[in-house]
Order: C-alpha cells, then structure tokens, then sequence
C-alpha cells in the first residue's frame, strides 16, 4: 500500500511539473493578439529591422514620436503606388524635421533584391527614391488591415493614428494639419 501512495504521488507530482514545465515553453512562443488600429488610437512600440533604403538598421516607432509619420503600404508592381513617389519625396524632404515617411511593401510578389532592383532602376531613370521601406512587416497588415494599395496611415505627433486614406488624403495642407497635432477630417479608407 505504501509502495503504491508512493508510486502515485510520485506520478501526480510528474504530471504537474511536466504541464508546468510545458507552459514555460508556451508561453514565450505565444504571440499578442494585435488589434486593427482605428482613427484616435495610439499605434504601439513598432521595431522596424527590414530596411531596405534606409542609412540606419532598424527603427521604432517611438523614437519618432513627436514627428508626424505617414506609413504608405505600396508594392513595385503598383503603378498608382509609384506615381505618388515624387509628391512624398518633395514632402520628405521639405519637412524633414517633422515628418517621416515610411514605405511599407507587404507584397508576396516581391522581395528585398526586387525591391532593391526596383530603387536602382528608378535612379538609373532619374528618380531619386530616398524613402525607407520597410519589407515584409506583418505586424503593419494586422494593425492596419487593406485590401488594395496605395494605403495611408496618418499618425500624429503624439503617436495616435489621424487618418487613414488613399492618395487624394496626401496633400500638402493635410500634412501641415498633421505636423501640428490637428484632427483631419478624411474620408475613411475602407481596405
């Protein structure tokens, strides 16, 4: 009888250290439910290490807090993409204290040399394209759901998310409201 008492604790007591021992592995491995971000909402800590164009290696959303900061979904086969190139390319660089621009290609047609090849190309032609791209951030699809491209994410200075939009929400007045912290009256971008 004692040999069995025995036999048993010694059994739950494997069972239980084994499930807990289980979970520890688990639980590093579970991943945050990631909420679609709307109008008003502050986006999270983002670390940006897929850089492609970019001087620096990785980025934060946060360290950009306090500059307004325009996240434009595109992709190299998107000709409507690519035709709003110059127009962010002036704001870039007439705003460069206050604005940051950031391309995002989440495309499973292309990849880092394509996207690389893609610049080159375009420099080659005369076009210089200075913006950073970010490649292959799922995250960014997550927080911010679309179906078609080009896609806008507005964020204000103080990191809440002011508008989401299409190319004709990307004008020169829009972007002074949003440097200075203003709420934009856009039209919604449904996907």
């Amino acid at each position: 009888m004692k040999k069995t008492t025995v036999l048993i604790v010694v059994a739950v007591l494997c069972l239980f250290f084994g499930a807990h021992a289980q979970q520890k592995m688990i639980k590093p491995k579970q991943t945050m439910a990631i909420k679609a971000l709307t109008i008003g909402d502050k986006i999270p800590e983002i670390l940006f290490t897929k850089l492609i164009n970019s001087k620096d290696e990785q980025f934060s959303t946060t360290a950009l807090f306090g500059k307004a900061i325009i996240i434009d979904f595109w992709a190299t086969w998107c000709t409507s993409c690519i035709s709003g190139f110059p127009h962010l390319e002036e704001l870039q660089k007439k705003y460069l204290k206050n604005l940051k621009i950031i391309l995002v290609d989440n495309s499973d047609r292309d990849n880092p040399e394509k996207i690389r090849e893609f610049i080159q190309r375009r420099k080659e032609n005369g076009y210089q394209t200075t913006i950073p791209t970010v490649f292959n951030e799922a995250s960014l699809d997550l927080l911010f759901p679309h179906r078609s491209i080009p896609h806008y994410i507005l964020i204000g200075p103080d990191g809440r998310v002011k508008a989401i939009t299409g190319s004709e929400g990307i004008t020169e007045q829009n972007v002074k409201s949003l440097m200075a912290g203003l709420d934009l009256e856009l039209k919604l971008k449904e996907g």
